[in-house]
């Protein structure tokens, strides 16, 4: 599920509104599958414009895949490998960006020092 508010400009830094959605890791690694989400997401978006559900879960996206290292923390946590029943939820909430799988918290990024 994708919440969201407005968000508003600070210093030239955009403020996200908050947002969460849950990746499925049955067949594909973290990024893959957040590119494929991301990708069928732009398609919904370009469809149906003017949802900013859709554009909170493009940016939400859009900032995991360019600002997190993806592929160590796949190194590092088995669970974002991709292949087993792993659901991953991503957060956001203000400058904060979560990576949550199986209860706990796997990796936890300032966006605001990342841009």
């Amino acid at each position: 599920m994708l919440g969201c508010a407005r968000g508003s400009t600070v210093n030239k830094v955009m403020l996200m509104p908050e947002a969460s959605l849950e990746l499925q890791l049955d067949r594909r690694c973290i990024a893959t599958e957040a590119k494929r989400v991301y990708e069928i997401s732009l398609g919904q978006y370009f469809r149906s414009p003017g949802s900013s559900e859709l554009e909170a879960r493009i940016e939400l996206l859009r900032r995991l895949l360019e600002e997190v290292d993806l592929p160590a923390l796949r190194a590092a946590y088995p669970e974002l490998r991709g292949g087993g029943d792993s659901v991953v939820r991503i957060l956001r909430q203000g400058d904060e960006l979560s990576i949550e799988a199986e209860g706990r918290t796997l990796h936890t990024q300032n966006l605001a020092s990342s841009t």
